[in-house]
């Protein structure tokens, strides 16, 4: 046993061998009668992770990959900020050779003993990979894939796939565009981006909200195969077996509330940036409606201060991170809260389509060396209810008070409709979705102590989210 719980034997050692366990793999596939040595690989995930994993390992009979919902990155530092879910993923696969599905205790203080809190044990899995994702991005790599940049490895056909929704997006997505960007393997990248979320549900999903560790009903596997292994399938047939036909497209996408599309690379070269400054900052913190958010340069110099206090962090509201979609938290809950900015635009006249990716510049300052800063994209419907569209967050530092900040939300394919509102959230946690900041110089991962401290929202004529967006056929 090495790396994903599968009932397995011997001691857990995620990520760290599937370069050489993938090549053994693949030298014992070959060797059997009913192999042509033309093999491909495909999974989401974790596995998902193996077959990238094999494929840096550069053996010959591997022809092409698609892995989903995972990248080549661990896509849990964000600027600096860790999410918490690899946690929540150990409490409950890594802990030894069987499944669970334990809800963590979020409560414990300091961070780093809530494992062994949840459990009663620690685990080394767990210590051992968040110490190497920690050390840094070429460290990281060098201990998972023996290479200290996996993508110069990459040189087979690869469909990389992935959901807006998913935790590991960005990292799909940062793969293909990469990849994209060298010449000798542009052309052996392709990407669908689909309206999901991790564990494969879709936007406007209204069924039974997804329990912890629960598998998916017979009726919704057989719903969602045609859609999870057609794609691959054609895929396959044209890398591995050399079959003949219609090219596919380069990129295929989702555009939710609207449906699939097909662009020659991503984004789409038809998108146009859309600015949404900030106006009204002294309002921000009073409510759902604080301050506005509008095409037109904000005149007034006016501020905003509010508490971040870390033993009352702004709550994620999300019963299972990895399935969110299948029971979306209403945003306008933790909106009431006065350590919540919000501005939003007026209903919109027309739609507006987002394809790309999303920033939001904004000017902050803290009283302590450094803050966390937390965004949040959202789509308030005609009845005022929230649906997050994208979340990211980043880490402050005291040099960078006063200056213009970017944070990135991620990538988006999504209709805003006719009558709904766009709302920026901004706040200082996102809590168990992220650490916690201890409002000390504490690492917040082992930080003892918790003390509130004021954030502030500078005026600056260049606050504003930045969209992408496609030209609606009313505009």
């Amino acid at each position: 046993y090495r790396g994903e719980c599968l009932r397995s034997e011997g001691d857990q050692r995620p990520l760290e061998y599937e370069v050489p366990d993938g090549f053994d793999t693949l030298e014992w596939v070959i060797a059997q009668p009913w192999c042509d040595a033309r093999i491909a690989m495909f999974g989401d995930s974790y596995l998902g992770f193996t077959s990238l994993a094999a494929a840096v390992s550069g053996h010959p009979a591997l022809k092409a990959i698609a892995p989903r919902m995972i990248g080549t990155d661990r896509a849990v530092d964000h600027g600096g900020v860790f999410s918490m879910e690899l946690v929540e993923w150990a409490v409950n696969y890594q802990m030894d050779n069987r499944n669970y599905a334990r809800r963590v205790d979020w409560s414990v203080v300091p961070l780093c003993n809530v494992i062994d809190k949840t459990t009663g044990r620690r685990c080394p899995a767990y210590e051992r990979l968040r110490a190497l994702i920690v050390s840094g991005q070429e460290a990281a790599d060098q201990a998972f894939f023996g290479v200290s940049n996996p993508r110069g490895y990459l040189r087979i056909p690869t469909l990389h796939w992935t959901g807006y929704w998913d935790l590991r997006a960005t990292a799909c997505i940062d793969d293909y565009l990469d990849l994209r960007s060298r010449p000798d393997v542009a052309d052996l990248q392709w990407l669908i981006l689909d309206a999901i979320d991790h564990e494969f549900y879709p936007v406007g999903y209204d069924g039974p909200p997804a329990g912890l560790g629960e598998a998916p009903s017979d009726d919704a596997i057989e719903t969602l195969l045609p859609s999870y292994t057609d794609a691959i399938i054609d895929f396959f047939d044209r890398h591995v077996r050399q079959s003949t036909g219609t090219h596919p497209p380069r990129v295929r996408w989702h555009l939710a509330h609207a449906g699939w599309r097909s662009a020659p690379d991503w984004p789409p070269p038809e998108v146009k940036t859309v600015k949404l400054f900030l106006s009204c900052l002294a309002q921000a913190a009073q409510g759902p409606d604080g301050g506005r958010l509008s095409r037109e340069h904000s005149t007034n110099h006016d501020h905003v201060n509010w508490i971040h206090n870390p033993s009352d962090p702004v709550p994620n509201n999300v019963e299972n991170p990895w399935s969110i979609l299948s029971n979306p938290p209403d945003e306008a809950h933790v909106e009431l809260r006065p350590d919540v900015l919000t501005f939003t635009t007026e209903p919109l006249v027309e739609r507006l389509d987002v394809a790309g990716p999303v920033e939001v510049h904004v000017k902050v300052a803290s009283q302590n060396h450094s803050a966390h800063l937390v965004a949040k994209l959202v789509d308030i419907d005609e009845s005022g209810r929230g649906l997050r569209v994208l979340l990211g967050a980043r880490a402050v530092t005291k040099k960078e008070y006063g200056k213009l900040i970017s944070v990135s939300l991620g990538h988006a394919g999504y209709r805003f409709r006719t009558g709904h509102r766009i709302r920026l959230e901004l706040a200082a946690s996102c809590f168990p979705f992220f650490e916690v900041h201890p409002g000390t110089e504490e690492d917040p991962w082992t930080a003892t102590s918790r003390v509130p401290a004021e954030m502030t929202l500078l005026p600056s004529v260049d606050t504003a989210l930045c969209l992408l967006a496609i030209a609606s056929a009313e505009s």
